[in-house]
């Protein structure tokens, strides 16, 4: 059910040598977090450099019988400072990825 799954993308910074970005998936509640984790651990993506599972808040923004999932990306180039358009090509990817994988969907 789409309206069970929603992700959140929150640029950070965008003239940082590293850049950082943060995803958060809303899911149903019996979803484990570990299985979206896995997804994105997965997915091979240009310069990301990190990838950590940030954490899991239950509460009164998330609907009754969802949690947020959040995970925070690091995109460093290995010779220069990345553009945002590249970083955002990439989160883009992830994002279409788990859309695939969980019916997720990028939530502006």
């Amino acid at each position: 059910d789409e309206q069970n799954r929603v992700l959140r993308h929150q640029p950070e910074e965008q003239d940082d040598p590293d850049q950082a970005e943060e995803i958060q998936a809303v899911v149903e509640e019996q979803e484990p977090a570990e299985r979206a984790s896995d997804a994105v651990l997965s997915l091979t993506l240009e310069n990301l450099q990190a990838v950590e599972f940030s954490d899991v808040y239950r509460g009164k923004q998330v609907p009754a019988g969802r949690k947020s999932v959040l995970f925070s990306l690091k995109f460093q180039g290995e010779d220069r400072t990345l553009t945002g358009e590249e970083v955002d090509r990439e989160v883009e990817r992830l994002v279409r990825y788990l859309g695939a994988s969980f019916g997720a969907e990028l939530r502006r």
